[in-house]
Order: structure tokens, then sequence, then C-alpha cells
């Protein structure tokens, strides 16, 4: 089996190369690319950028559970308005995820994700506020009747992360 990969290169303002570079044996017109890039604006700051790679398996209660690492606690002044993404993919043991997240314990519903029946599954939501000054929490909780678990390393297809910064406040 060969190799393949994608290969992306920022181009300032003439925006991003991205090619894929085949392999022997993979045909590339089956192939689903993702990116996502953001380039932050001068004032930006980033609060948490969390990319665990420890094993867990999923809890298969079907009840909410906190994503392994996934929580960030953070401090905000008054200037600048808070975002977060995340994202989460693994096995999902022939059946459904869901993933949501939640700002100060309060559940952000413009976050919701699901994805159903299937062996393996990929969450991913995102929010933006204008916080009050002072202390936040930010996590990211999933549920499923499935399994699943995810490799030391996160392997080449499993992963979950959540990101969180600021951005200035201009012109408000």
């Amino acid at each position: 089996m060969g190799s393949s990969g994608i290969n992306a290169e920022y181009m300032g303002s003439s925006g991003i190369n991205a090619e894929y570079m085949g392999s022997s044996g993979i045909n590339a017109e089956y192939f689903f690319f993702f990116f996502f890039f953001l380039e932050l604006p001068q004032g930006s700051q980033v609060l948490a950028s969390l990319e665990p790679a420890d094993a867990f398996t999923l809890n298969s209660s079907n009840s909410w559970t906190q994503w392994p690492s996934l929580n960030a606690s953070f401090n905000v002044d008054g200037g600048s308005f808070v975002h977060g993404y995340y994202q989460a993919a693994g096995a999902a043991g022939d059946s459904h995820v869901l993933s949501k997240m939640f700002l100060d314990g309060e559940e952000q519903v413009q976050t919701r994700s699901i994805i159903g029946n299937t062996s393996y599954f990929l969450n991913a939501g995102f929010g933006a506020w204008d916080l009050a000054p002072g202390s936040h929490n930010i996590n990211v909780q999933y549920r499923t009747p499935g399994g699943g678990s995810q490799d030391q390393g996160g392997s080449d297809w499993q992963a979950h992360a959540l990101y969180v910064w600021t951005t200035p406040r201009v012109g408000c």
C-alpha cells in the first residue's frame, strides 16, 4: 500500500493552496477533504487549544458524558468576543453519537451535532459569545448507546479537540 496525504500552504493574501498527494491503490474521487483554516485578527488571543491523545472507551449508557479532556476554563476581559470550536471523530460501534458544547454549565444549542447508525463518526460544533468579564468554562459532552474507543495517540482517523479564542470588539 502506498502513502497519501494533503499538503496545505498559506499563500498570504492569495489564500491557501491545498493539494492531494496520491497513492497507488487509492482513488481520490471517493474522498472528501475538510479543511478548517482561521486567520485571527490582530489583538486576538488563543485561550485553549486542546488536542488530547489519551486512549479511552466511549461510555455506552446513552447518557451525557464529558468528552475526555475537552474542558477549558479561562478568564476574559471586557473587550473581546469568545469563540469555541470542537471536533470529535472515531469508532461509533455501529450506532449514533451526539455531542454538544456547554458554556458555564449551560447547553449551547447551536453546537449540537449528531451522526447516526454508522461504524465511524464525526461530530463538530461552533459557538460565539459576548461574555461578561471574569472566569468562564467551556466543555463538550457526548452520548451514545454504542461503544467505540480511541487508541493512544488517536490513530490517523481518530481525534477529539477543543479550541477557544477571542477576537477584539471592533466598531461595536
